[in-house]
């Protein structure tokens, strides 16, 4: 029913462009109340085609309203949801495309005296972060989010390091005042940095298990995705071929209860399965039989 409305709504925004914000008012809330339905989703088929209507559908309202905060703010999450589910896994040079559309919206999603360029300096940049408010941090989540992606894609770029730099403090925000957000997903990010990045340079992969540990404890056994990254990220560092094969294999047995992770727990349970075909790539000094 939702999606029905929502292609009727944008249907009369094509053909009426006179009040188009004050008809995209309720719109907003509308949409706003109706995006976490789909998190409660376990067949990936339909989880997609919602998602790809939901990202037509805003591209539309926001091609009426492209300053609207909170629209930019929801086609960031939809295109990174999109991106991370759907794409990542399988079309690198398709999910930088898309990583880099998201990172235009959230910054869109950042009030205007709050926006920034990429090239921003460090000391500018501390300043608009400690302006930044607890209202603030789902845009800056998705910054970071979509940002980071980008950064890991694109290492070979000499703006990295010092944009990786930025998005450290992006997450330290996040973290120090509003770590629950997106089910605690901010403590995923460091858990994988630190897992990922060479200790010489900081990594440090058991806080890296720490924070995946953190995630865990926030939403309980029965939320699945600290397991897969903690596989992907810490595991694999640790050359830890037992620890792999356990955790993703408790991922795709386990059955969960909570309605609310059905989604990001079907996800979970595919990147495991992908994860173990690849098993030969993240383990290459092990010898197989």
């Amino acid at each position: 029913m939702k999606r029905l409305i929502l292609l009727s709504l944008s249907f009369l925004l094509t053909y009426y462009n006179c009040s188009t914000k004050l008809i995209l008012r309720p719109i907003t809330k509308f949409v706003t109340s109706g995006s976490t339905v789909i998190y409660k989703e376990s067949d990936l088929v339909i989880a997609e085609q919602f998602i790809v209507t939901n990202i037509g559908n805003l591209q539309i309202f926001l091609s009426k309203d492209p300053d609207n905060e909170v629209l930019n703010l929801l086609m960031a999450q939809a295109l990174c949801a999109y991106v991370t589910g759907f794409v990542e896994d399988y079309d690198t040079s398709r999910a930088i495309r898309l990583y880099n559309r998201a990172f235009k919206h959230a910054l869109n999603a950042l009030p205007p005296n709050l926006r920034f360029e990429e090239s921003v300096k460090i000391p500018q940049f501390e300043s608009i972060l400690n302006n930044c408010l607890k209202k603030h941090i789902p845009a800056l989540f998705w910054i970071g989010f979509s940002w980071s992606n980008l950064i890991l894609h694109n290492l070979d770029d000499p703006t990295s390091l010092v944009n990786l730099a930025k998005v450290e403090m992006i997450m330290r925000k996040v973290e120090s005042t509003y770590p629950e957000y997106n089910n605690g997903a901010v403590y995923l990010f460091f858990g994988a940095y630190y897992c990922s990045k060479p200790i010489m340079f900081g990594g440090n992969p058991e806080l890296g298990k720490e924070y995946f540990e953190k995630c865990i404890k926030l939403n309980g056994k029965d939320y699945l995705l600290p397991k897969v990254y903690m596989a992907r990220y810490y595991a694999v560092q640790m050359m830890d071929k037992e620890l792999f094969n356990k955790l993703l294999n408790e991922v795709i047995n386990t059955k969960t209860n909570n309605k609310e992770y059905n989604l990001m727990n079907a996800i979970a349970k595919r990147k495991a399965r992908l994860f173990l075909e690849k098993e030969k790539l993240f383990f290459p000094e092990v010898e197989y039989e």
